[in-house]
């Protein structure tokens, strides 16, 4: 490939997809460069708008695979369907030498290494461009420079969450800690450029991260002081269209159109005192799955190929300051989410009952299907689904994190084959 390639730790991608929003319109321009791509195209700044929409648009596609499969290895999804792409995912049996994980890309059913891999390289190597950039050849440079700089804190976050061990950019292999620490200073650059450019948006996005990655490294502190920041009713969605395969809502085409997938038992009728418990909103098809054997239940949230995904909300950061404090700070944030979901109060005896509800329930309806369950089933040490699919009879495995693939491990000299 001429110029700087594009790498995904040690794999050199053969092409890049530009996605241009036409202004004011939910349509999409899609060009692919199937082959090599000129390094002085990307080095122009009149390219600078197209590229973070770029950024923008890798992130949200590998973002929506990122929810429906890590909510399959956790217990929010369970295997509905029969195809070998899909299939270890909820079995927990997934191979670093597995085709499907490791170098399918995100239009593609069980597609999730290549294109986090991607969102994150394209990520980081459009701040560079921007940060080279003179000021004055791009007039919004500095709202450019934060959202770069959030999304790809976003898909770190993702990595340490959710994978054993991370590469980033042909370097050693890091553990989750490691990786946290590169998000939260991509969540630092994000909240500086937003500062400077009044970008509110991206700024509480940041914010949110941030206490995120912070409360997974346990500085609670920082994690609450951050979560503080972020206002009343913020919401920050990953947008879907029906455009193209890349830019269709996976939960929707996995679960709902293709019965690839079904939202797991533990999730089915959702109550508290009594109450139907609207956010965790799962509707009984009276359907099967593709495999003719399990049931069909669906979220309602995401019943259209373009519904959008929560990334970052205010919700989320009350959670996290609960967290942080506990006690009757927790108590009080539980009470008031419930109060806006229509839900009776949550009353308790002790700190430790806090506690427990918080993060066995409260984080569990909150954020359902909004990529935190698997981080949160390994960070508190929650179960796993054990034993057989209840309709399959599928043993399930031991793994709980997604393992470095061997096309990275034996593609990069910094990592011991």
């Amino acid at each position: 490939m001429r110029g700087r390639p594009y790498r995904t730790g040690g794999n050199v991608l053969l092409g890049l997809t530009l996605v241009l929003l036409l202004g004011g319109c939910d349509e999409l321009l899609v060009v692919d460069v199937p082959g090599d791509v000129d390094a002085d195209t990307l080095d122009d700044p009149a390219v600078a708008e197209l590229l973070v929409t770029g950024v923008i648009a890798d992130f949200e596609c590998s973002f929506a695979n990122y929810v429906f499969l890590a909510g399959s290895v956790a217990d929010e999804v369970m295997n509905a369907g029969s195809l070998q792409s899909y299939n270890p995912y909820d079995a927990r049996r997934i191979t670093p030498d597995w085709g499907s994980f490791s170098n399918s890309g995100c239009e593609s059913l069980g597609g999730l290494y290549t294109p986090l891999a991607t969102a994150r390289f394209v990520a980081d190597d459009t701040y560079r461009r921007l940060s080279e950039w003179p000021a004055e050849d791009v007039p919004d440079r500095e709202s450019f420079m934060a959202t770069t700089a959030a999304y790809g804190g976003y898909t770190l976050t993702l990595f340490g969450e959710g994978f054993c061990e991370t590469a980033i950019d042909v370097g050693p292999a890091m553990t989750p800690g490691e990786v946290f620490q590169e998000a939260e200073e991509r969540f630092t650059r994000a909240i500086q450029h937003a500062q400077v450019s009044g970008d509110d948006d991206i700024l509480n996005m940041a914010y949110v991260g941030r206490a995120r990655v912070r409360l997974n490294m346990g500085d609670m502190a920082g994690a609450a002081e951050d979560a503080r920041q972020v206002p009343e009713g913020f919401r920050k969605d990953a947008t879907y269209s029906g455009v193209n395969p890349r830019r269709e809502n996976e939960l929707y085409r996995s679960i709902h159109r293709d019965r690839h997938g079904s939202i797991a038992p533990n999730f089915w009728d959702v109550e508290w005192e009594g109450v139907p418990d609207p956010r965790v909103d799962v509707e009984d098809t009276g359907r099967f799955g593709l495999d003719e054997l399990t049931p069909l239940r669906v979220p309602g949230a995401y019943a259209s190929e373009d519904a959008s995904i929560p990334i970052a909300t205010w919700e989320e950061a009350q959670l996290i300051i609960a967290e942080a404090e506990g006690g009757q700070v927790a108590l009080d944030i539980i009470n008031g989410l419930h109060d806006r979901a229509g839900l009776p109060p949550f009353e308790a005896a002790s700190d430790e009952e806090i506690r427990e509800h918080l993060i066995t329930e409260e984080r569990r309806r909150a954020l359902f299907l909004q990529s935190h369950r698997l981080g949160d089933l390994i960070r508190y040490d929650l179960p796993f689904p054990s034993g057989t699919h209840p309709w399959k009879g599928v043993d399930y495995g031991t793994q709980t994190c997604f393992p470095l693939p061997d096309v990275e491990r034996y593609n990069n000299p910094n990592i011991p084959t």
